[in-house]
């Protein structure tokens, strides 16, 4: 399932695949702010979890949609691949593990409760250090469902050069990070420079949802 010739492409600019309006199109985009140099486009329905693409070693996904149904559909997925998995959400863990059925999965609940097992949204510190640990040590994979809390608790460039240290964490030792994000809760530029440390980018709400944005432009 997992290539590892994969693991090489960090400097590529990442692959934006869409199920908006029901088509799924890939477009291959430059690095700096020229237009994208190629577009294929093809009619087809909005994939099922069985059409989500296979997720590979040393790479970052950013799952853009309003709910994060195909992010955790991707992330059961990569486990159903004997990964083990670490799910960090905003949403109460014992109601992620009855729905998703992730009883083997460790959680960790972003919230403010003060709870075992919970870490407070301002406490950027003490995550990245949770999520380095289980990446070196268990080379699984991660989803990150609740940056958008992370972003209102804290301001968007902490947020996102958190995620540039464990998008290096991720390529050195061959793990996996998925993030769910509702792309209309971030603005043009704050979006591009996002996508731009992802390796994939899995386009999955309607048009409306991204505002300006298209993918098939920087």
């Amino acid at each position: 399932m997992f290539s590892e010739e994969e693991s090489g492409k960090r400097n590529n600019a990442p692959r934006a695949l869409s199920a908006d309006n029901g088509n799924v199109a890939s477009s291959h985009v430059p690095k700096g702010n020229g237009p994208a140099v190629e577009k294929q486009a093809a009619a087809s329905q909005k994939p099922h979890p069985s059409e989500l693409p296979d997720v590979e070693k040393s790479s970052i996904y950013l799952v853009e949609e309003e709910r994060s149904e195909k992010a955790y559909q991707l992330f059961r997925k990569a486990l159903a691949s004997g990964h083990p998995g670490l799910c960090a959400t905003r949403v109460y863990p014992e109601i992620l593990q009855k729905r998703y059925d992730l009883d083997n999965c460790a959680m960790i609940w972003l919230s403010n409760a003060g709870k075992e097992g919970s870490i407070r949204p301002r406490d950027l510190e003490r995550l990245s250090l949770v999520l380095e640990q289980f990446i070196s040590n268990r080379k699984g994979v991660v989803l990150v469902d609740g940056i958008e809390y992370l972003i209102t608790n804290n301001d968007f460039v902490t947020v996102l050069r958190l995620v540039q240290s464990l998008r290096d964490q991720i390529a050195m030792n061959l793990a996996i990070m998925i993030i769910s994000l509702n792309p209309s809760t971030l603005g043009f530029q704050e979006l591009n420079l996002l996508e731009r440390e992802m390796d994939t980018v899995l386009r999955m709400c309607g048009p409306a949802a991204h505002d300006q944005q298209d993918f098939h432009s920087r």
